[in-house]
């Protein structure tokens, strides 16, 4: 769709000094497509990545530094329904659904519209807009493991989720 929503979607709470929650935007002069923001991650130690949903989920980058004009870093034709997201130094991992499969993916940081790479496959995975998908890797460079929390609550966790042979423990 080309119709464009213009309004804030990333706003900073609390900037850690004031004694009150004072939201400002965070994403200055944005440009979306008309949905909603369905996941967000940090990307290193001064970014936000997040996902907007639609009919081809779009990723962004903001930084955390400052507010900031968001820049598009991809789109991806292949991924339905993005509820999760994490990084590390080679990859963005989502819980989403690709040919109607409900699971945990991988594509390359600097190409989010390759082929998404299946890590795990489970209709424990929820791809509803009203439940959020909790990821995490445990290094920002070749992280062991990849921990994600299905819809019934459990963490289920993937081995070596950047290497050449990951593996689903569930």
């Amino acid at each position: 769709t080309s119709t464009l929503a213009t309004a804030s979607r990333v706003q900073r709470l609390w900037d850690g000094r004031s004694a009150f929650w004072m939201p400002t935007a965070w994403d200055l002069t944005p440009a979306y497509v008309l949905s909603a923001v369905q996941a967000a991650t940090a990307d290193g130690p001064n970014d936000i990545l997040y996902v907007t949903d639609g009919p081809a989920p779009s990723f962004y980058r903001v930084s955390t530094l400052a507010p900031s004009v968001p820049a598009l870093v991809g789109t991806s034709a292949r991924l339905v329904s993005v509820r999760g997201v994490a990084t590390d130094d080679q990859f963005v991992y989502v819980t989403a659904s690709v040919d109607a499969r409900m699971g945990v993916y991988r594509v390359p940081r600097g190409n989010v519209a390759a082929e998404p790479v299946a890590l795990a496959i489970s209709s424990s995975f929820s791809t509803a807009t009203s439940q959020a998908t909790p990821m995490a890797v445990d290094g920002a460079v070749a992280p062991r493991h990849l921990y994600v929390r299905n819809q019934n609550g459990e963490v289920e966790v993937v081995v070596d989720p950047a290497g050449a042979a990951p593996f689903n423990l569930g």
